[in-house]
């Protein structure tokens, strides 16, 4: 009888010893220095080439942006012979009674193979989905359409 109630009086208490908490918190941790990197990076010089009103070798077109997107597209062409890694372009954005709703100055990292296109995506302008580009999908519900003007300032190309 006495090895039933010592039996039962250990099994009570096994679930209280399982639910201990487990620290896996490592201290008195050291670095070992003969790891440590030297912090310094060795920064290549960038070819960046600036664009002229009139130059068509970078082209941006088909311009998207539906009422509900949180990004806006386009499509960019590489008519040059060097690849493409960097745009920075300008891009306004003008309601449909000419008025400026927008003007920002864009800078993405793509990466372009000469004489190829691809399509670029960035973080829209219109953060409550009031706005749609009067080239997209008609929507459904009454929203202001805009039109753009976009210009390419600059390039980045590889070496």
């Amino acid at each position: 009888m006495r090895c039933i109630i010592i039996f039962i009086l250990l099994m009570l208490a096994m679930p209280s010893v399982a639910q201990r908490r487990q620290s896996t918190t490592r201290h008195n941790l050291r670095t070992d220095k003969s790891l440590v990197v030297n912090d310094t990076i060795k920064v290549e010089p960038k070819n960046i080439i600036t664009i002229e009103a009139d130059d068509t070798t970078y082209r941006l077109s088909g311009f998207d942006k539906p009422l509900n997107s949180l990004y806006e597209t386009m499509f960019l062409t590489n008519n040059s012979s060097n690849d493409l890694v960097g745009i920075y372009f300008t891009i306004e954005y003008i309601d449909r009674a000419g008025r400026q709703l927008n003007k920002s100055k864009r800078s993405l990292h793509v990466d372009i193979p000469a004489g190829e296109t691809r399509q670029v995506r960035w973080s829209s302008w219109d953060r409550q989905q009031s706005f749609f580009y009067v080239g997209s999908r008609k929507p459904r519900i009454r929203a202001t359409g805009f039109d753009i003007k976009c210009r390419v300032d600059s390039v980045e190309v590889k070496h």
